[in-house]
């Protein structure tokens, strides 16, 4: 079965937006220690959504269903699909495909700041 994925687009004024919204969220969740924003949607053309690695402190019991809420949330607030990806247990290729560019943030920050 082929799978069509919708593309989206946004100028550099929307994704500055984006970017802020989700720096806002993020700086205020409790247990966030860092979040990565990497993927397509950094690059400037068509994206499928918006990669969102986190890093909690919460128990790994409960990190899927924070990041579950957290994706939802995120998808409501930016008005894009954000994919929330939690980073505490990723496999290193999976960690070098993330952070190969992008951007961070993390608790007590008031936005990110480009790597």
């Amino acid at each position: 079965m082929d799978v069509m994925w919708r593309l989206y687009d946004a100028e550099p004024v929307e994704r500055e937006r984006v970017v802020q919204t989700l720096a806002a969220v993020l700086v205020a969740e409790p247990d966030l220690e860092f979040a990565w924003l990497h993927g397509s949607f950094l690059g400037g053309g068509s994206f499928r959504d918006v990669d969102v690695g986190v890093h909690l402190s919460a128990p790994a019991e409960v990190c899927s269903h924070r990041a579950l809420a957290l994706g939802l949330r995120l998808d409501r607030d930016t008005g894009f699909p954000v994919d929330v990806r939690v980073l505490n247990d990723a496999q290193s290729p999976s960690c070098s495909t993330s952070f190969g560019r992008g951007a961070c943030c993390s608790a007590g920050m008031t936005s990110v700041w480009p790597i």
